[in-house]
């Protein structure tokens, strides 16, 4: 939800505002760079060790980065002429992009959310792993040095169905949008 208002701004076709435009690209891009890790890190080193809110800022940070790229170069391709002839019409940039590029957008956008959601799920095990939210993975590591593989199967079980669920819709919704 927080990429909506940045991707608008970060198209070239809506925002005509070149240096808005550019602020915003290049602060993207510079979030982009950083990897989900270093981000919780620095976030960890400010609000503490042992509290889960540092990896989920990281993650929704991350989650920001992917939205605005993708969703932005789509806008870029789309067909803008419902978006003018609303404009010539009287409407604002707000309005015209509500009714004419919003309804086209929507769908591409839920499939991107699933599939960033898919990565939010991955990488919220990876930074779990690396003990930076800790209770699920130290459960377990414990249970690998113990040898109880009955009850890390148990663990890793629902990841995997989630992550395949997930896949499999966003899948199929990326093929009903083709």
């Amino acid at each position: 939800v927080l990429s909506i208002p940045i991707y608008y701004l970060c198209a070239n076709n809506v925002n005509h505002n070149t240096p808005s435009r550019l602020i915003v690209k290049i602060f993207n891009d510079f979030l982009r760079c950083i990897p989900m890790f270093i981000l919780c890190v620095f976030f960890s080193m400010i609000m503490g060790i042992g509290n889960i809110l540092p990896a989920v800022v990281a993650i929704a940070l991350f989650s920001l980065g992917i939205m605005y790229q993708m969703m932005y170069e789509y806008i870029e391709t789309l067909n803008m002429q419902p978006f003018e002839s609303i404009r010539s019409a009287g409407a604002n940039n707000l309005q015209a992009v509500n009714l004419s590029l919003h309804p086209e957008i929507k769908p591409m956008f839920f499939a991107y959310f699933i599939y960033t959601l898919e990565i939010n799920i991955r990488g919220a095990v990876v930074l779990s792993y690396a003990g930076v939210s800790g209770t699920y993975m130290s459960a377990l590591q414990a249970y690998i040095e113990n040898g109880w593989y009955d009850y890390v199967g148990a663990m890793l079980f629902p990841l995997f169905v989630v992550v395949a669920i997930l896949q499999l819709v966003s899948n199929t919704m990326v093929r009903k949008l083709r």
